[in-house]
């Protein structure tokens, strides 16, 4: 077979090869990065393979040193998420454990894989699909909670039946499967449907339905605060919001989506918050100061009351924990967002992930050891984040440069 010979698109490799010539190298460059751009790292790789066997032309094309770049953390991703994998899913099964603290359980490792899934194939994908769906309700609720963040990675048919299982579950208000349930209808309340979100629309309406409404606000406040965009949620989180375990982070939450113009706003904000300044919370001493005084910070510009601002820019000069933490609070507002850490990217970084697997996996701790795996399967899907932002800014750079 020559290369003359037709691909299987009907076209010509060396028609192929002479189109592609007629384009700039910087186009040529453009034109792959954005084929293998993809927050699917498995589908990425499949791209890119593709590309590289489609003639020598395509092959030296893709060859530039960012596209190689690329392709090593696509290729150390894959290793490392195997790694992930195998830890957190050995023998294509989650834990049947109780759910209980300090012990391993099925959240505990669905938590650990969810990073990895970008790099595994879809048969694999629907594996562990599957077996969180066969699982008891309270497991399947917990596995559901946290795969639900990559939803984008699963089947139509399989999201479809998480999001109808999710709804159904958190209807049914049983206390062990509620909050779980709540999650997964949060995260992905965009995409569950009109006729979904009617029905849960109309479940977390009912006063009766106290703790529904209770769970459903927590898991915005916590999952997904930008719902509280939406006025009617904002609402519901607002009326419950004695009712939460933890109000300071709610609070801290609505202050980011309430309008400041508005007087009652505000004032709601200013002294739930005062009332709750230094109060004992479910995530210890520092968040009991450290929410509050956020969502404080958060309005302090709008349409506050004089004697709250006041009471606010005394505090803020005083020599106490509450002084300290309105003032840290307002310096985290003004300064500008801090760079994030250089990640090491390519094989040599992937090597560095795969010896903290190991370290993880010899930890006589079992949660421990999950929880060093599931920090590596973050680092390891930061680490392709950054690879793809370095492919694209080099398509920026090339683009400079012929201006």
């Amino acid at each position: 077979m020559t290369e003359e010979s037709e691909n299987k698109q009907g076209i010509s490799t060396r028609a192929n090869a002479t189109g592609w010539n007629k384009l700039s190298n910087e186009l040529q460059h453009k034109i792959i990065a954005h084929a293998v751009d993809d927050s699917d790292a498995w589908r990425a790789n499949e791209t890119l393979g593709a590309v590289l066997r489609t003639s020598r032309h395509f092959h030296d094309l893709a060859g530039s040193r960012a596209l190689r770049q690329y392709k090593d953390n696509l290729d150390g991703g894959r290793l490392v998420s195997e790694a992930v994998t195998e830890t957190t899913f050995p023998n294509n099964n989650f834990s049947d454990n109780t759910i209980w603290w300090g012990r391993r359980d099925i959240g505990k490792e669905a938590a650990a894989v969810t990073p990895a899934l970008e790099f595994q194939s879809p048969e694999m994908r629907s594996e562990i699909f599957n077996n969180i769906a066969a699982k008891a309700a309270d497991k399947r609720m917990l596995g559901y909670s946290y795969i639900a963040e990559r939803a984008d990675l699963f089947q139509d048919h399989e999201t479809s039946h998480m999001y109808r299982d999710a709804l159904n579950t958190f209807r049914e208000d049983n206390p062990f499967t509620r909050y779980s349930a709540a999650v997964v209808l949060v995260k992905r309340y965009d995409d569950i449907g009109h006729e979904a979100r009617a029905q849960l629309q109309e479940t977390v309406s009912y006063n009766e339905n106290e703790r529904q409404r209770v769970d459903f606000s927590e898991a915005i406040a916590n999952c997904n605060p930008s719902l509280l965009k939406d006025d009617s949620l904002r609402l519901l989180v607002r009326e419950n919001l004695g009712r939460l375990e933890d109000p300071h982070e709610a609070l801290a939450q609505l202050a980011s989506y309430i309008d400041k113009n508005s007087r009652a706003d505000t004032d709601f904000i200013i002294e739930e918050s005062f009332r709750r300044f230094g109060g004992s919370t479910v995530s210890g001493e520092e968040h009991g100061l450290k929410a509050p005084a956020l969502a404080i910070a958060k309005v302090f510009d709008g349409n506050i009351r004089q004697e709250h601002r006041d009471r606010i820019a005394e505090l803020r000069q005083s020599d106490t924990e509450k002084g300290h933490a309105l003032a840290s609070a307002f310096k985290e507002l003004e300064r500008d967002r801090p760079g994030e850490a250089s990640i090491e990217s390519g094989m040599r970084g992937s090597a560095k992930l795969l010896r903290k697997v190991v370290r993880s996996q010899n930890m006589s701790d079992e949660v421990a050891a999950i929880d060093g795996v599931g920090d590596v399967a973050k680092s390891n899907q930061k680490q392709m984040n950054a690879a793809r932002k370095a492919l694209m800014n080099s398509v920026c750079d090339r683009n400079d440069r012929v201006r």
